[in-house]
């Protein structure tokens, strides 16, 4: 009688072995009602630079998409702050204006600034 053994050849893998990746780390920013906490652009940029960075690593469509979210995000972010300080600047001019008219104006402005922020309309002067 024969018998017949099946045997398996041992299979070896020649793929490189998975990368370890680092593991998202955030700077914490502190809660919003510390005063001790800087609450700031700084922040802002610094978490949008953390998850781009983290999101580098992987070499995925998903990383991508998220790198290029982060970079949209930091775009908005630039074009909110621009907004905001060229609001502030009106209004720290209207301080000095040489006239109540030209005040005003400035003032208008400022609000303008925020209002196209907020996609609302500038209130009419009436």
């Amino acid at each position: 009688m024969h018998t017949t053994h099946n045997t398996v050849a041992p299979v070896t893998a020649d793929a490189d072995p998975r990368p370890a990746f680092a593991p998202l780390q955030t700077t914490p920013i502190g809660p919003s009602t510390d005063p001790h906490h800087q609450l700031t652009d700084r922040e802002a940029r610094r978490l949008v630079n953390e998850v781009r960075t983290w999101a580098r690593q992987f070499d995925a469509p998903d990383a991508k998409a998220l790198v290029s979210a982060m970079n949209d995000m930091e775009r908005l972010l630039s074009w909110v702050w621009t907004e905001i300080d060229e609001s502030v600047l009106r209004l720290n001019l209207s301080a000095t204006a040489s006239t109540p008219e030209r005040a005003d104006s400035l003032r208008r402005e400022a609000i303008g600034y925020l209002c196209r922020w907020n996609n609302r309309r500038p209130p009419n002067r009436g």
